[in-house]
């Protein structure tokens, strides 16, 4: 995965929960509890698995040549789905949105990814409506953010949405990061 699009909203929500105690439990989901390496080299390992965790309040999923990967099984599509149907909000970073598009997302389903994917992306899927502009979009439970650092913006809304425009404010200027 791209680190960025990982680590820009797990550091804004980590900001929040310093602002306001319990304001969010960060968890690191994956597949399985396998080693991840980032595409910048970076490793981690996963808290807890997909089929470990039966729902969330918002499931962040970060891009990444991972995100476009054929290797990602169907028994994996299958976890993530249930994941994301038992979770309130499903948020993708930058071309996250490929794996929650293989997931089956309904028609019309209006999705952001990075610039240099949205042909390709609506090409594979014509059912769905890619945005071309916004840094990101919000349908539904879904919303997705163009990329990288715009999953930071998409972040803060998640936060003021939540918890207030205070709370945003004050991610915003702890990342040193503009907020509208």
């Amino acid at each position: 995965m791209e680190l960025l699009d990982f680590a820009g909203p797990q550091s804004a929500f980590y900001e929040a929960l310093q602002g306001m105690d319990d304001s969010y439990e960060l968890k690191i989901v994956g597949f399985d509890r396998s080693i991840v390496q980032c595409e910048a080299g970076l490793q981690f390992i996963p808290s807890t698995s997909m089929d470990d965790i039966c729902a969330c309040h918002t499931l962040i999923i970060p891009g990444g040549k991972g995100a476009r990967s054929l290797s990602i099984t169907p028994s994996q599509l299958e976890s993530l789905n249930r994941l994301m149907l038992n979770s309130e909000r499903v948020a993708t970073i930058c071309t996250g949105a490929y794996l929650i598009a293989r997931t089956g997302l309904p028609d019309n389903t209006t999705i952001a990814t990075h610039w240099a994917f949205t042909s390709d992306l609506q090409s594979q899927y014509p059912a769905l409506n890619v945005e071309r502009e916004k840094l990101f979009v919000q349908h539904g439970k879904y919303w997705s953010s163009a990329g990288v650092t715009s999953g930071i913006d998409l972040t803060l809304r998640l936060i003021e949405i939540d918890y207030g425009v205070g709370l945003a404010h004050h991610v915003a200027k702890h990342l040193v990061v503009y907020s509208k």
